[in-house]
């Protein structure tokens, strides 16, 4: 019976190194016997590859509103922009320095006096950082809604600058000229006049938690569409989507033209050579790479089982959906071999296959081999998180919380829910001196005080069946301190805000609100997204039922 001899790395063995390393022979003939036996002299007439037919079709991925922008990660995260009277004092006094800043390009930087008087600027609550830049800026609500019925949403009215107390005739012509494209840029920061604002991105889903949206992609052979139900946040990547329907019917129909491209071995520097007695380069060292890296193990068994196996053809792929339409592969005896997708040969009880997408119904046919390639994304910024919550298990309590640790209040300030609460909580409250909790004349609770910052996830059940979990309320007072001005928005207030049962897991979910800022091409893009992260695991609230606070 033949054997295959295959030399093998001393790495993580006791064996000397330097003694497999010299392979030293001691009866020449003796191995050229073994070779003969073992079949090492018969030819077996194979080709090597000398040219390759290839035809590939592929298609740009496309969304509701046209072709999907890169990066996708911007149009598919962005927040909606918010309405004009929900904004924060911070947000709305960019919006007034934006005006300022207009003004003073104009050459009429003097009407901001005017303005200032005509449309003074109070938020509902001025900081210690607002209060003494607000009496110099006018208010963005107020000023805009003056200006729209004459000069219109986008600055193209066709009316003219309306009266304005204490406004010089002379500055009238720059202050309209700065208004009206002063609510062109301001159109796309805000909600549209008509219709409510939107409060989360439309490919958000409330219950789940997540991100979930469709693409399309038109192949000359069908049309695809591709689906993501559980996209987090953190990137997208070409395993984000899965192949929902291919539809052969609604393809393009035209066929791509085969192109002859030169295949090459696949190599790298440092690679060891094919045969066992050639001499090798004094470079090569497989014995230094470290045993226990993976990608060091993949490279070594590579380099010693396949490295004349394998060769690469080139291939340009816009991004987009892509099939190999044709491939054939001629070697040096002119004989011409078709290769068709692996995929189709095994009809999908082959491995996981890398830039392959499968089917959410597990039919390989038809769409087998259809890849998928997503530009890389350019390193991204990401700010201080907006908001920051842990969706968390308590077992004790037998409930499930939401805790909101980072919030905005009114100023668009950040705002440590935990250190807020330790400021503002009453002294009966016995985390507060904790010595003197059981002290007095017996007192009977109905429950213990819960932190302002915690909010109760009750167990219910949706109209099909499945286990919810819905936001529920604190009696008055339960907490000791309010909440106004300073709750989340990642999950609604509402009443009815529910959860899917099995996103809230044991280990518990985090979630973040932050900015995030990327290139694209020429363009820097700025977005702020929501990701969906792993918790920290179960936590207690410290809520008990039916205390009763005795004395010493």
């Amino acid at each position: 019976m033949a054997e295959v001899l295959r030399p093998a790395s001393t790495a993580t063995s006791a064996i000397d190194r330097r003694d497999a390393v010299a392979a030293p022979v001691r009866d020449p003939m003796w191995l050229l016997a073994r070779q003969w036996q073992t079949g090492g002299f018969t030819a077996d007439d194979a080709g090597s590859p000398v040219a390759v037919a290839l035809a590939a079709a592929t298609a740009p991925l496309t969304g509701p509103d046209g072709l999907a922008p890169v990066p996708l990660e911007a149009w598919i995260e962005a927040e909606p922009p918010p309405a004009l009277d929900d904004l924060d004092a911070r947000r709305l006094a960019a919006l007034a320095t934006e005006l300022v800043r207009r003004l003073r390009d104009e050459g009429v930087v003097a009407a901001r006096e005017a303005l200032t008087t005509a449309f003074p600027f109070t938020p509902d609550t001025p900081g210690e950082r607002i209060r003494p830049f607000a009496a110099r800026v006018p208010d963005p609500r107020t000023l805009r809604a003056a200006l729209l019925p004459e000069l219109g949403e986008h600055g193209d009215g066709q009316g003219s600058l309306p009266p304005i107390q204490g406004l010089a005739a002379e500055l009238t012509p720059g202050v309209e000229k700065a208004c009206r494209s002063w609510l062109a840029w301001i159109a796309g920061q805000v909600a549209p006049v008509t219709g409510p604002a939107a409060t989360q991105p439309a490919a958000w889903d409330p219950q789940r938690l997540e991100y979930r949206f469709g693409l399309s992609a038109r192949l000359p052979a069908a049309s695809v569409d591709l689906r993501a139900d559980e996209y987090d946040g953190t990137g997208v990547e070409w395993h984000t989507f899965d192949r929902a329907a291919f539809d052969p019917a609604t393809g393009t129909g035209t066929t791509p033209l085969p192109t002859l491209v030169r295949p090459t071995p696949v190599t790298y520097p440092g690679m060891p050579r094919a045969r066992f007695w050639e001499f090798e380069d004094g470079a090569v060292n497989l014995d230094t790479l470290t045993a226990t890296d993976p990608a060091h193990a993949v490279l070594v068994t590579f380099a010693h089982r396949y490295a004349n196996d394998w060769f690469v053809i080139p291939l340009t792929v816009p991004p987009g959906a892509c099939t190999i339409e044709t491939l054939v592969v001629t070697d040096n005896f002119g004989g011409a071999t078709p290769v068709s997708a692996v995929a189709a040969v095994d009809r999908g009880s082959g491995p996981f296959r890398l830039w392959e997408l499968s089917s959410q119904d597990d039919d390989p046919e038809p769409g087998a081999g259809l890849r998928m390639f997503v530009p890389p994304t350019p390193k991204r910024l990401h700010g201080e998180p907006i908001e920051d919550v842990l969706l968390l298990r308590d077992e004790l309590a037998n409930l499930a919380w939401l805790v909101e640790r980072t919030t905005r209040d009114r100023d668009g300030e950040p705002v440590d829910r935990y250190r807020r609460h330790l400021t503002l909580r009453p002294p009966q409250d016995p985390s507060f001196h904790p010595a003197q909790a059981a002290t007095g004349a017996p007192a009977y609770r109905l429950g213990t005080p819960v932190p302002d910052y915690w909010y109760p996830l009750v167990a219910t059940t949706g109209a099909d069946g499945r286990p919810l979990l819905a936001l529920a309320g604190l009696p008055d007072g339960a907490a000791g301190v309010s909440d106004a001005g300073v709750q989340g928005h990642l999950v609604p207030h509402d009443s009815d805000t529910v959860i899917a049962d099995e996103e809230v897991p044991r280990e518990g979910v985090r979630l973040i609100l932050e900015d995030r800022l990327t290139t694209g091409g020429a363009d820097v893009i700025l977005w702020r997204a929501r990701a969906k992260l792993a918790g920290s695991g179960e936590g207690s609230s410290g809520l008990r039922f039916d205390v009763l606070l005795t004395g010493p």
